[in-house]
């Protein structure tokens, strides 16, 4: 599950007119409980085409036809079995494109018989380096056979062509923000709730993992406190590191100016990303994060780490602020100042605002990528001589 969420539906709604388009019978390999897959699928259920979702999670997404791929075997031992699983269903599925992601699943998709085959990246899948010398080996062969890859940023781009993937096989693309959803405003009856009213917010909700470096947030927070006495901040989520973060917290001696709340339902997502006066990302690798996205669509101006991926968003001073990774008193700098220049933070948070807007949008994201899918579909039909499984009516939409 991603570790920010709790479990709940996601339901798609888009402004975009259903008629005339391609039905396509689609199969997505992917982990259902993510919001990120959920939002993927989603779009093409409600879009109208055929959707199939081969999950190792176990949730559903409304309108696609669920087939659980049960992970009862040992890692080590898992692959064959559930590789058999796949090509069974996908012999019967018999989908006219596949897609897996991230990588690791991208790797069933290559292998499940069913042409075209794409796969996403979504960052760690590709960045770290201490995978073993055979899962290095999957995201090569998944880079360099996949008929489409799909990346959320320039530098995860860069970083796939670097390890084999054809640079005009690579579209980026963003997992897209829902505007109408993550707005400003409407923030205080949370906070009274939350026991927070009057305080200075500093937040972060990410994954409680490595990558993005929450107890650089806690070292850096003391400093923090020293200028900002009423400062609060405020972890959302879960993960591996939780134990250890709290136990440093403790260490520090901050553990009444910081508070941890448990996974939220995306639907209540928007209203804990407005708490924040000063919204901070560390991260020491990733990709574009969606939930800086999703803060800027609220008219935050975010606290970001200096990683490419950030940089193709956030220019330090412009609409946000940037300190160097893992560089605490810089973090510690940045924060304050945020939370002392409140009327300069919303001047940037609507820069943000219209930046998302324009280029984020989820829909328009979405059917980027529809259109990619429709090209592959109609590409790979005209190799077989085979025929559509069937038209909406309305035939094919105008361009």
């Amino acid at each position: 599950m991603y570790p920010i969420f709790a479990a709940g539906i996601y339901k798609v709604r888009l402004d975009i007119p259903l008629s005339g388009v391609e039905k396509m019978r689609l199969c997505f390999i992917v982990d259902s409980n993510s919001i990120h897959s959920r939002k993927w699928a989603g779009y093409f259920v409600e879009r109208g085409h055929d959707v199939h979702v081969l999950s190792t999670g176990e949730t559903g997404i409304p309108g696609a036809k669920f087939h659980r791929l049960f992970n009862r075997w040992p890692p080590k031992v898992r692959f064959l079995p559930r590789l058999a699983k796949v090509r069974r269903l996908v012999a019967k599925i018999k989908p006219d494109l596949i897609n897996g992601q991230p990588l690791g699943l991208g790797f069933y998709a290559l292998l499940s018989g069913a042409r075209p085959a794409t796969a996403g990246a979504w960052g760690s899948d590709v960045y770290v380096t201490g995978r073993s010398r055979l899962g290095k080996w999957h995201t090569r062969f998944v880079l360099r056979n996949a008929d489409l890859l799909t990346a959320d940023s320039k530098d995860l781009k860069d970083e796939m062509v670097r390890q084999g993937a054809d640079p005009s096989k690579v579209m980026l693309v963003t997992h897209g923000v829902d505007s109408k959803k993550f707005k400003p405003g409407g923030v205080e009856p949370l906070k009274k709730r939350l026991g927070l009213k009057g305080k200075k917010i500093v937040l972060a909700a990410r994954y409680f993992e490595p990558p993005y470096d929450l107890q650089g947030i806690a070292e850096a927070f003391p400093q923090v406190l020293r200028e900002v006495p009423d400062a609060v901040l405020v972890y959302v989520g879960k993960g591996s590191l939780e134990r250890e973060l709290r136990a440093l917290v403790k260490r520090l001696g901050i553990e009444k100016r910081v508070v941890f709340l448990p996974p939220v339902n995306y639907s209540d997502f928007p209203g804990y990303l407005k708490l924040a006066d000063a919204y901070v990302s560390a991260s020491v690798y990733e990709s574009t994060s969606i939930s800086l996205l999703e803060a800027m669509s609220c008219g935050l101006a975010p606290v970001v780490s200096d990683l490419e991926s950030n940089l193709e968003w956030i220019r330090d001073g412009r609409n946000g602020l940037v300190f160097e990774r893992r560089n605490r008193a810089q973090m510690a700098e940045k924060i304050v100042y945020a939370l002392r220049h409140p009327q300069k933070m919303r001047a940037f948070g609507r820069i943000n605002r219209r930046l998302i807007r324009e280029k984020a949008e989820y829909g328009r994201e979405m059917r980027k990528v529809e259109r990619s899918y429709e090209a592959l579909v109609a590409k790979y039909k005209g190799k077989r001589g085979s025929k559509s499984p069937g038209k909406r009516e309305g035939g094919r939409r105008g361009k």
